[in-house]
Formats: C-alpha cells, sequence, structure tokens
C-alpha cells in the first residue's frame, strides 16, 4: 500500500495549495493514487443535517458513482456510514456484502443502493468527519475500497491521520485568508471615505495615476467646497449632515459618470477628476447645479450651495 506515500505529498500541498477547492481536489486525488484497491473518494463541506448531501471533489475510477450519488435522510441512509459518521463525529467503517443483511431488506431503498455500490464495485466504505474552523459546517472525507473488510485489516489510523492533514489545510488557508482580508480593510480605510464609500484623497491621488499609467490623457481638477455646512450640521445635527454627504457623493458620482473619479478630500469638500472634454466654465456650472438641486432628506428641505474652482 503506498498510503504513507501519499501522505507525504499530501503535506507538501499544505504549502503549495492556497485555495481550499484546489485543497480538496488535490487531496481526493491523492487518496485513490495511493492503492488500487480504493475506486472512489468525495469530500463533503457543508450542514451536517442538510436534507441531501452531494459528493464533491470526486476522485477515482469510479467517480461516475459519486456523481450520482445523493445521500438523503431515508431509514436506509441514515442507518449508512455517511449520515452516522455526520452525526455521531467518528470514522464509520461499514462493508457492502454481495447480499442484502436482514436489517437491510427492512429498510426502504437499501436494495437499491447496496445493488449499485457493488455494481460499482466497491465492498467497504469509509467515512472520515472532521470540523470545520470557526464554522459550524462540518466536513467528511468518504473512501470507497473494492475489498470487504478491507478498511479493518489496514486500520483508521493512517486515514485518521489523512483527516488531521485536511484540516491543518483548511486551517492555513482560513487563516491566510484572513489575512488578506485584514490587508483589504486597512489598504480600503487608507484609500477610502468611510461615511459615503468615495476615495479620500490619498486613494483619488493613487487611482488617478493608476489610471494614467495604463491610458495617458488630459484631466481637470474640480475642487467643490460646500457653503455653510457647519451651521446645517449644527442646527440639523450629525445625522441630517451625513445624510446630506451621502446625497451629494450619489449626484457627484452620476455626473463624473464612469471615466470620473470622485472623492470627499474634506469634511465639507469635495474633488473630482475629469475628463478634459468641455471647457472649464461649463464643467463649474454643472457642479453648481448638481449641488444646487433641491434635496429631501429625513424629511427636510434643502437647497445648498458650494464654492467651484477648476484647474488643468
Amino acid at each position: 500500500m503506498r498510503l504513507s506515500d501519499s501522505l507525504v505529498s499530501a503535506m507538501h500541498r499544505l504549502d503549495s495549495d492556497s485555495d481550499a477547492d484546489v485543497l480538496l481536489q488535490s487531496f481526493a486525488d491523492l487518496v485513490v493514487g495511493a492503492t488500487p484497491h480504493f475506486k472512489l473518494a468525495w469530500f463533503y463541506i457543508g450542514d451536517p443535517e442538510a436534507d441531501a448531501i452531494r459528493p464533491a471533489y470526486n476522485a477515482g475510477p469510479r467517480s461516475d458513482y459519486g456523481e450520482s450519488l445523493v445521500v438523503r435522510r431515508s431509514a436506509a441512509e441514515l442507518n449508512g456510514p455517511v449520515r452516522r459518521a455526520l452525526g455521531g463525529g467518528e470514522p464509520v467503517n461499514q462493508n457492502v456484502p454481495a447480499r442484502l443483511t436482514a436489517l437491510q431488506r427492512l429498510l426502504p431503498g437499501a436494495a437499491r443502493a447496496q445493488r449499485a455500490a457493488v455494481e460499482a464495485g466497491v465492498r467497504a466504505v469509509l467515512a472520515m468527519p472532521f470540523q470545520l474552523p470557526n464554522r459550524p459546517d462540518w466536513g467528511l472525507t468518504v473512501i470507497y475500497a473494492d475489498t470487504e473488510g478491507y478498511f479493518d485489516r489496514v486500520g483508521l489510523e493512517p486515514f485518521r491521520a489523512l483527516g488531521r492533514l485536511v484540516q491543518v489545510g483548511l486551517d492555513r488557508i482560513g487563516l491566510r485568508e484572513s489575512e488578506q482580508r485584514s490587508r483589504a480593510d486597512v489598504e480600503r480605510a487608507r484609500s477610502q471615505d468611510a461615511l459615503t464609500g468615495l476615495y479620500n484623497r490619498t486613494g483619488l491621488d493613487a487611482r488617478l495615476r493608476e489610471v494614467q499609467s495604463v491610458e495617458p490623457r488630459d484631466w481637470w481638477l474640480v475642487q467643490l467646497d460646500l457653503d455653510d455646512f457647519g451651521a446645517l450640521n449644527a442646527t440639523g445635527g450629525e445625522v441630517l449632515g451625513d445624510a446630506v454627504l451621502r446625497e451629494l457623493a450619489r449626484r457627484l458620482l452620476d455626473l463624473a459618470g464612469d471615466a470620473g473619479l470622485v472623492a470627499r478630500s474634506g469634511p465639507d469638500e469635495f474633488m473630482l477628476a475629469l475628463p478634459r472634454e468641455q471647457p472649464a466654465e461649463a464643467l463649474a456650472e454643472a457642479c453648481q447645479t448638481r449641488v444646487s438641486e433641491p434635496m429631501d432628506v429625513s424629511g427636510t428641505h434643502l437647497a445648498l450651495s458650494a464654492a467651484v474652482g477648476v484647474a488643468a
């Protein structure tokens, strides 16, 4: 049996596979490559109480059998290795006899399932559950062998070790993904205004450099300073002021279109970078018009104005 060699290969995969889908498919491929006795291996990740459990990451010469499997909550399948392993949290090793047992004859659907397994060359099934890091879902490894009593003879320890490797691999991937999300959050905080979702000044400058490096063009830079916004905030409160800023952000994004960039550059200041496709005076007037359009926010009717400057 070459299972020990497969485990060594699996350990190397822990560092090379950064995606859970790739990792699980790699493990399934490694398992069925360990010995010709293995006809099929698959994984399941999900709710252990799901009404229907479908194999994923099928591997092996009888992967067609795995693709046809749906483990439901019938009496026969609740007594099978998949449901028992997920329900009990422990490995279940179950042989597939050539003939129905007395118990199987009493369970609806058992004859059909047993016949399909035998026709696929399956005579023993091992279901190995494992917990997922920081998730309520469970994972399950299921391996099918062509010899009755196979897992009794080789023992379960190599497969327990394989299950631990899968957990370690998924733990590492989860940690890497968490670190990537943290870095993305930090980068977003550096470049994005939290209230409006617009760029901040740092983000606008960085994005403008990126755009220029790909497709250089001439730009207008528009500075827009709201008139008397501090007084509005003082009389109407921050909730009203924040709602006004979000509405202005929406209007300016609409004005900028797909080609323009918009940033909130200060507490009551906005900046736009727009392709130089119209005169500066016309652009300033368009900005003034958008800002001064009547606004109903939280039941309050407002008419705003702003000082607008345009520079090349």
